[in-house]
């Protein structure tokens, strides 16, 4: 059985796509919107210090808060060792090519999303866990945009109704 709550991942559309250019990037837009940007360790690259962080800046380990849906340019982040609803715990990029349709890239996703790459974070199947996955995709759009060329899908484990502390890495839930 298969669990998922897809999301879908787009830049913001008309307008606010051409400010975000102008202001140097979407990670500009976040702050001057959503308030504090994320703080980051040099070394390690873990979350410090919560705040928000451009969908495209998410790194695998990075624990975010309410699980956005619909589409999102930007979510918050927070240490792993605070309440959270998901863990990023694997990325991967879909071939170049034509843009190959809804349905395929959320096959994609699945397929990405629930192998291996589970397994090796979390160390159980997906079959045997008691997670469930969701996923940020690219969409037409962003797929299309040759300034954007969008192919990353990111896979995030959470349990619905349950707030996370520590991270799911070696978890075996």
């Amino acid at each position: 059985m298969i669990r998922t709550n897809p999301t879908r991942r787009v830049l913001v559309a008309g307008a606010a796509v051409a400010l975000a250019f102008s202001l140097g990037g979407c990670s500009s837009i976040a702050n001057l919107l959503n308030g504090e940007t994320a703080a980051r360790d040099e070394e390690t690259q873990e979350v410090t210090e919560g705040g928000t962080v451009d969908v495209f800046s998410l790194e695998v380990g990075d624990c975010t808060g309410a699980t956005a849906e619909g589409e999102v340019t930007d979510i918050e982040v927070v240490p792993c060792d605070e309440p959270h609803d998901s863990e990023v715990y694997h990325e991967f990029e879909m071939e170049d090519g034509e843009w190959p349709g809804e349905a395929a890239v959320d096959t994609a996703a699945e397929e990405g999303c629930t192998g291996e790459a589970f397994e090796a974070f979390i160390g159980l199947p997906y079959d045997q866990s008691e997670l469930y996955v969701t996923y940020l995709t690219p969409l037409e759009d962003t797929w299309s945009d040759p300034s954007v060329a969008d192919r990353l899908i990111q896979c995030m484990a959470y349990m619905p109704g349950e707030e996370l502390t520590g991270t799911l890495r070696d978890s075996n839930r």
